[in-house]
């Protein structure tokens, strides 16, 4: 879910989000440093002297007198002991198995099933005649294209591909793509000079649209920015990106460097030693590294926020 910074801040006033904690100056978001882990707990202080002891506190009124313990009553007489009763017979065992019975007389042999078809010969694959049941021949397969059951070749020609039909679920001819505008996924309708492909996340296409976001280092914001534009403070050592959220716009920190403890052309995968005047850096794939150049159709950057 993006960021929503507060619409109308305070000085001072404070925002987190994702775990980072921002900081409103007038101007800017600036972040705010996280605290440090609480350290190590200390060792226990010496024990101190005893103190005196208190005075005994007076002593409670005992309870009220035991009750008199009441007379034990007379035992009962006992009665005399009954005659033991004879012991009874031992019941059948009910485990014993019953002889076993003669065997019965063998069933007739059942019909002949439906087996496979005699004959064929090496190479040749068993295929269905007709729609009867068990109706089959051995044929000798072509190794066409055609005779698979999913690819429709008919009418075929010259420099045609395959193509899938989602609709009917086969592959059938068709011309292959020879310009952008083929594609299913791209829309180069009404494409202007400079413009570059956009991808369009709510019709899943790439579509004709203006360059990337811009990077300008300078001692001042940059006036008329544009959402996911940077600009890099040469005077705070500060690095800004353009945010824009749900109702709001706003040029929010998202690197902190102090100025005087790192340059630009430091950083290990910066290569700027000498810039011209309005320059920017971009990305260089042969050397992997950023170095300065001017701005082009796309920038190429990649902002992550609260990370």
């Amino acid at each position: 879910m993006p960021i929503d910074f507060p619409d109308a801040p305070v000085i001072g006033e404070t925002f987190i989000s994702g775990g980072r904690t921002w900081q409103w100056n007038g101007s800017v978001w600036n972040t705010v440093a996280a605290s440090g882990p609480t350290g190590p707990t200390g060792p226990q202080g010496i024990d101190g002297p005893l103190g005196p002891t208190g005075p005994t506190g007076a002593t409670g009124p005992s309870g009220g007198p035991t009750g008199p313990t009441g007379p034990t009553g007379p035992q009962g007489i006992t009665g005399d002991t009954g005659p033991t009763g004879p012991t009874g017979a031992t019941g059948a065992d009910s485990t014993v198995t019953g002889p076993t019975g003669p065997t019965g007389p063998a069933g007739a042999d059942g019909v002949d099933g439906e087996g496979v078809v005699l004959g064929g010969t090496t190479g040749q694959v068993l295929a269905k005649a007709s729609d009867t049941d068990y109706d089959t021949e051995w044929v000798t397969p072509t190794g066409l294209l055609g005779d698979l059951e999913d690819v429709d070749t008919y009418d075929a020609a010259d420099g045609q591909t395959l193509i899938y039909d989602s609709v009917g679920d086969i592959w059938t001819p068709g011309d292959p793509a020879t310009t952008l505008g083929d594609l299913t996924d791209v829309d180069t309708y009404d494409a202007a000079d400079g413009q570059t492909l956009i991808y369009d996340s709510a019709s899943d296409t790439w579509i004709p649209g203006e360059g990337g976001s811009s990077f300008e280092i300078s001692e001042t914001a940059p006036t008329a920015p544009e959402a996911g534009d940077v600009w890099y403070n040469s005077t705070t050592g500060k690095t800004y990106i353009y945010y824009t959220d749900a109702d709001s716009s706003q040029w929010v920190e998202i690197a902190s460097i102090a100025a005087g403890d790192l340059g630009l052309n430091e950083i290990n995968n910066v290569e700027a030693p000498n810039p011209l005047n309005g320059q920017t850096i971009v990305y260089d794939s042969s050397s992997g590294k950023w170095i300065p150049g001017s701005v082009g159709a796309s920038l190429g950057l990649v902002i992550a926020l609260g990370g």
